[in-house]
Parts: C-alpha cells; structure tokens; sequence
C-alpha cells in the first residue's frame, strides 16, 4: 500500500529545552525497575534530548495525521453531552497532550484529559507541561489493563504502544479498549510497519547502536541550555537507550482488522503513512527514520 502522504500543519510549541533536563533528572529517581532488572530510566531520561537532536520524532514522525484525525473528532457533535474525556494511554512525554489541547483548541472544544502511564516519569512531565499551560490534567498511575475508571472514554490516543505487546497479550488490549471507551467512542493511534515475525522482539543491533550513539555524540554540541550535555555522556545515554528498546514488530493491516474485529470495533481508518527522515542516515527502533506506519482509528 503506498503511503498517505500530508502537508505538515502547525503544532504546539514544547519547551523541550528546559523539560528534556528535568526528563533526566526524574527518571533517575522515579523510573520503574522491573523484575528481570530492567528499568525504563534509559528511554524516558533520554527520548526529549533525542527529539532535540531530531534522533526521534514525536508521535512517530506523522504528528499532522494526529492533529487531524482528533480535531476531526472534536468538531462532532457530542453523543453524550457534557464534558468530552480522552484517555492517553502510555506515553513518553507531554507531547501528545500539548496536541490533544493544540486539536481541540482548533475547533474551540474544551477536553478533559486523562494520562496513563505505568511509569511516573512522562505522568510528572504531563504534570509539569499542564501546569505551565495553566490547565487542569489528570495523571494515573497504572497499567491500562487494569485500569477501571468510574466513567469511560470518548477518545483513547496512544502513539507506537502496540509494540509493548507481544501477540499474545494485544487482544486484552484492545479488549480493554473497548471496555474503556464509551459508545461512539474512538481509539486512534499509529505504530510503525515492519516486515518481521511479530512475536520476535526487534532491537538495534550491534552496528546500529554503535552508529547511533556516535551520532549522538556528535549532534551534542548543538545541544542548547540548559538541556546541554557533553558528548561522552550523550553517548553513553545513547548507547543504554538501544539496548533498552525492544518491540514487538506490527506487520500488516490485517493484525489490527483482526485485533479490532475480535473486539468489536469498527474501522473508520486504517493507511499507511510516511514518517518524517529527520536523520535518515541512521536506522533502528522508534528513530525518525522515514519509517512507514500504520495510522488507525477505530470506533466502539
């Protein structure tokens, strides 16, 4: 399928200079060790500063897909009336609040957002970015399969989570959506095609992780305050940021016809899209590579 192309279209404005800083300083405190020893420091301490080096690209490269498909939602009438709630639903920062609150305002809707993490690094972020704006958000805590609110959703958002689960486990996902999103509610989210078996995790390899930490290195000196940092410790982050990141790879639109049929859910959209090359001379997982994606919206 040849990928959907769109003309880029103004986003919100991220202070990612003084919040990338703070990104390392709470995941150092706040980030969760999980039982085989792992722990999400090295991706959360380091994913703003790799923005600021344009190594990632938020919301998988394709953030005006975003911006309209939830600006497309909140200029509908309101089934339910009353205040309109959105779930983000795992995140790395801020970002995709400051385009939920960016989309809505476009249409003049007001939302009242709720960010899920299991970690408390991105939920203090979103604390800190709402607070900057001088807007209420709510944060909890907890895995989203979990996760029972007294009051369901009208959105779900989520950007390249797909790839936190294995096979296995995205039918309760995606069960757990449904059950979260209340009636003529929408789930949209995107994740990156691969054509690999999906239940074997992909990483960087040994040759990417070594190209990607030297480019690091090198894009550190453009590093502007106070999210500054010295090359040898940029790449040192650099290098435990690839061996983090592991995902379970999405192969085809026919994973997610399945996923969503098996949970009852209708599908308004599902294209290919372009990432944007932001350093298209490096390659690996969640880097704004020029990759292709899937961007989906589904409806309870």
């Amino acid at each position: 399928m040849k990928p959907e192309p769109m003309a880029p279209r103004p986003g919100p404005v991220e202070p990612l200079a003084q919040s990338a800083a703070l990104a390392r300083a709470w995941a150092a405190e706040l980030c969760v060790h999980h039982g085989d020893g792992a722990c999400c420091d090295a991706y959360h301490g380091f994913w703003q500063t790799m923005r600021l080096m344009r190594l990632g690209a938020t919301l998988g490269g394709h953030p005006a897909h975003y911006l309209e498909a939830m600006a497309a939602w909140a200029a509908q009438p309101h089934p339910h009336g009353g205040v309109r709630r959105v779930l983000i639903s795992g995140c790395a920062d801020y970002s995709m609040l400051a385009h939920l609150w960016h989309a809505g305002a476009t249409v003049g809707v007001d939302l009242h957002v709720t960010v899920l993490d299991i970690c408390p690094t991105p939920l203090r972020l979103n604390t800190w970015y709402a607070e900057r704006q001088g807007r209420p958000v709510h944060t909890v805590c907890a895995d989203v399969l979990a996760h029972r609110p007294s009051l369901g959703y009208d959105l779900i958002v989520t950007s390249s989570f797909l790839g936190f689960f294995s096979p296995k486990a995205r039918a309760a996902l995606f069960q757990a959506y449904r059950h979260l999103l209340r009636e003529g509610g929408q789930l949209v989210f995107s994740n990156r095609l691969r054509a690999a078996p999906e239940d074997v995790p992909v990483g960087f390899t040994p040759e990417q992780a070594e190209s990607f930490a030297d480019m690091a290195a090198r894009l550190s000196a453009d590093l502007p305050p106070p999210a500054d940092l010295d090359a040898g410790r940029v790449r040192s982050m650099a290098l435990a940021f690839a061996r983090h990141t592991r995902n379970y790879p999405l192969a085809s639109e026919q994973t997610v016809t399945e996923l969503a049929t098996g949970a009852g859910l209708s599908i308004r959209q599902c294209s290919v899209v372009q990432s944007a090359a932001m350093r298209p001379a490096i390659s690996g997982p969640t880097l704004g590579d020029g990759s292709r994606y899937l961007f989906v919206v589904l409806q309870r």
